[in-house]
């Protein structure tokens, strides 16, 4: 009796037709920019990718794909250069980075130099200001460091999931084009290198669990900002011996030069979560339970429950740590606690900003999204 022949699995929708449209999609979203010179861009990409293969790369998908993706990362770097061009360097922020790199050029501790309208220890580790140095040397603006970081971001989500002609263009694609990251560059905020260093903390743990990669990179995410404290613990404690002994050497290696003549203020800035300002006043404008509660009842938060949620911020995500490390699998179940902790931390704090949530944007789709993935949930049955 003949063998019935094995049958080619059938799609209803291909993963080229879900990239472009998806591609697409974002594209038309942008379509509305307030930024009207990138209007020629966007017709020229939106052509690229309606019109698939070309007369010369009909028998070249590949050849196709890689356009697209270059296609994706070219225009990601124009909003985003676009971003700071548009918008001159005069926020707090950007002012206060700017003296503590002069500082240090002078050779000066940036924790023990003084600040006219920045009363109060410095509110940032040391990476936070570190990683401007060469920029200020050549003379350039600070920012442009905060937007290649955050293009090697979208390169290290197109690295992780190479694999997949789909989400190769999907997840690069949705953070190259999310309208935030403009924002987040042009104020700046150092949670764009954040984002960088905890992603690739978590993708080189789990592709290369045998190198160093892994535990460097998270030392440089928690001497960038204290957020990284929701994120650290689930590794740190995942690590082998030598790994640990790396992270300590290398969070150690960052932080103390910074630790002379006087330690005091760069440990008292370490034990800050937010600002200098936040022991002084509730700011209306955290996304927090204290937001909702004040729209509510109009009112600000009784002094009690302040300061118990505030001490449920830290206490409620170590919790989740000590519970759900131990049942982690893989990075990624890692990076998922890792970002339910955090947001509940966030949620219970009086002083979390819309910008500290910016991590979710590369990390959500890695915790989520298989590396291996197909379409499988779209196959037809037989």
């Amino acid at each position: 009796m003949q063998e019935a022949q094995p049958t080619e699995k059938s799609y209803w929708l291909d993963e080229k037709i879900i990239a472009n449209a998806f591609i697409l999609f974002l594209l038309v979203v942008w379509w509305g920019s307030w930024l009207p010179y990138l209007k020629l861009i966007l017709l020229l990409l939106i052509l690229l990718f309606l019109i698939d293969c070309t007369w010369l790369l009909r028998n070249y998908e590949r050849r196709a794909h890689l356009m697209k993706l270059l296609a994706l990362f070219v225009f990601g770097a124009g909003l985003r250069i676009g971003g700071i061009r548009a918008n001159p360097p005069l926020s707090d922020i950007y002012l206060l980075s700017d003296m503590e790199v002069e500082n240090i050029l002078r050779g000066i501790n940036p924790y023990l130099g003084t600040y006219p309208d920045f009363p109060g220890p410095l509110p940032y580790p040391p990476l936070s200001f570190i990683l401007y140095i060469p920029m200020k040397l050549i003379g350039g603006d600070l920012r442009y460091p905060l937007a290649i970081f955050d293009i090697c971001t979208a390169a290290l989500l197109f690295y992780y999931f190479r694999s997949s002609r789909l989400f190769s263009l999907m997840v690069p694609g949705f953070f190259l084009l999310n309208p935030y990251s403009r924002f987040m560059i042009a104020y700046p905020y150092v949670e764009v290198m954040l984002s960088f260093f905890l992603l690739a903390s978590f993708i080189a743990f789990e592709l290369r669990p045998k190198s160093l990669v892994s535990p460097i990179m998270a030392s440089m995410s928690l001497a960038t900002k204290q957020l990284a404290i929701f994120f650290v613990p689930f590794l740190f404690f995942k690590y082998d011996y030598k790994r640990k002994i790396c992270f300590l050497i290398s969070t150690l290696a960052i932080h103390l030069p910074f630790l002379f003549p006087d330690p005091r203020p760069l440990l008292i800035s370490l034990s800050l979560y937010s600002s200098p300002y936040a022991s002084t006043f509730l700011r209306q404008d955290t996304t927090s339970f204290f937001r909702i509660f004040f729209w509510i009842y109009g009112t600000e938060i009784p002094p009690l429950l302040f300061y118990g949620f505030t001490i449920l911020q830290l206490v409620i995500p170590a919790l989740i740590m000590v519970f759900l490390i131990p049942k982690a699998k893989d990075p990624k179940q890692l990076s998922f606690f890792s970002i339910f902790a955090c947001f509940l931390g966030l949620i219970l704090s009086p002083y979390s900003m819309v910008n500290y949530f910016y991590m979710a944007l590369a990390l959500i789709p890695y915790a989520l999204i298989p590396r291996d993935t197909s379409l499988a949930f779209l196959e037809r049955g037989r």
